[in-house]
């Protein structure tokens, strides 16, 4: 944001594109989250409650293309999560069913 005298304005603001995406559906035991973007971004995953509390940061880091992360689940109880990438210029939601 500026602001001048008179005058006030917001900068273009441009949201990374691209997918998150989690396998096998449904997970059981472990689960890989593959997250693809269209620029580089530090970004951060974390696993959500269906209300958006967070369990547990699953990656913090640069994503320069696709990143691949596994992770263990055999420690939650079954149900539906949300996996939550956000970074800088990156915002994005994936709904996650655990059996």
């Amino acid at each position: 944001m500026w602001m001048r005298p008179g005058f006030a304005g917001i900068n273009s603001f441009e949201l990374n594109t691209g997918s998150i995406n989690v396998y096998p559906v449904p997970i059981s035991g472990k689960a890989t989250v593959s997250l693809k973007l269209a620029s580089p971004d530090y970004v951060k995953i974390d696993l959500l409650t269906p209300t958006g509390k967070s369990l547990l940061t699953i990656y913090r880091g640069k994503v320069v293309d696709v990143k691949n992360i596994d992770f263990n689940v055999e420690t939650l109880p079954a149900g539906l999560y949300l996996l939550r990438a956000k970074g800088n210029n990156t915002s994005m939601i994936k709904k996650m069913l655990i059996r």
